[in-house]
């Protein structure tokens, strides 16, 4: 099924929470396959969430997501 992540586009640096799931198994994800999506208001609120999760420094980040960035 589908597989949600974030990439920092310019750096293609990949966050991504639910990893592990794969790697257990031994199954790479498939990063180059990924396309991105439109970010609405309330997907950018996920975003938010997300980066606040991992530790990322989301105002720097939503500054980049305004801009097109990541």
């Amino acid at each position: 099924g589908p597989h949600y992540y974030i990439m920092h586009r310019p750096s293609k640096t990949v966050l991504d929470l639910t990893y592990d799931q794969y790697e257990f198994d031994g199954v790479p994800v498939p990063y180059h396959l990924g396309r991105p999506v439109k970010i609405d208001a309330n997907g950018r609120d996920v975003v938010i969430r997300f980066l606040n999760a991992v530790g990322v420094d989301f105002t720097t980040a939503i500054k980049n997501i305004d801009k097109g960035r990541l």
